[in-house]
């Protein structure tokens, strides 16, 4: 599992394939934290998101519970 923020929003994509391991990272599925019903939902397009756009960057599991929790997200994180 990775994750991956913009300082706002957290992505996760099941997957350890890199980002230069372009195809397996593209082919993974990815989910992103919606607020008001409090789930990780899969969104298709995510994966594209992530290695075209530049702007989010890798970060810890740890790190991505924070930034959600910055962000007004009620949630814990696993244990």
């Amino acid at each position: 599992m990775r994750f991956f923020t913009d300082g706002h929003t957290v992505i996760r994509v099941n997957t350890d394939a890199r980002l230069s391991e372009r195809q397996k990272f593209l082919d993974a599925k990815a989910e992103t934290f919606q607020f008001r019903k409090r789930v990780w939902a899969e969104k298709p397009g995510l994966t594209q998101k992530i290695a075209f756009t530049g702007d989010w960057q890798e970060c810890s599991e740890d790190e991505a519970y924070a930034v959600l929790e910055s962000s007004g997200a009620k949630i814990r994180m696993p244990a």
